[in-house]
């Protein structure tokens, strides 16, 4: 709601890659709230990464990737089936499946810098509230990307920039918010 998927559907001749789950553009398509531009829907991992490779891609200015915890997902999914049989309990047995994920996951983040050559790329992601434990002091609330942070540290370090958007919001005195 606060706005990711607009400011891709208005970057410079943009391209949209959606995770299955996501349905934000279509949303604010049928509502015209957002240009008509092209969007892909990624089913599984080798489908996205075989997109990320395509040649394709290069007509493009901006890439945009529509959300990371969709991603994530795929990748995770790939890996129990191809890796661990499908068998959850083996996934998370030990941390191995997160881990594999992890590895699988440079290899996005290289096709990804592959493709920075020809294009922008924006990669958005959903936030969780983390608590940090905070030696010195009280601890505290953090906002981060809402995916493992196996997956989330090679990202934050592979990105030229990590920003975040939210809603800023004052109550009156009278006990009425406004805000935006």
């Amino acid at each position: 709601g606060f706005g990711k998927t607009t400011l891709m559907a208005y970057s410079p001749k943009p391209v949209i890659i959606r995770a299955p789950e996501e349905s934000g553009f279509v949303t604010l398509r049928k509502a015209d709230r957002v240009p008509d531009v092209p969007t892909i829907v990624a089913g599984s991992w080798l489908d996205l990464m075989a997109l990320i490779k395509s040649p394709e891609l290069h007509g493009f200015d901006t890439v945009c990737l529509d959300a990371l915890g969709g991603f994530e997902e795929l990748a995770r999914l790939h890996v129990l089936r191809t890796c661990y049989e499908g068998n959850e309990d083996k996934y998370v047995a030990y941390g191995k499946g997160n881990q594999t994920t992890a590895n699988l996951w440079m290899t996005f983040l290289s096709a990804l810098e592959a493709l920075s050559e020809h294009a922008s790329i924006i990669l958005a992601s959903h936030t969780r509230v983390h608590r940090s434990k905070n030696p010195m002091g009280e601890d505290f609330d953090r906002f981060t990307a809402d995916c493992h942070e196996k997956v989330w540290a090679p990202t934050k370090r592979w990105a030229d920039a990590v920003c975040f958007g939210t809603f800023f919001t004052i109550v009156d005195q009278d006990g009425k918010g406004k805000g935006g």
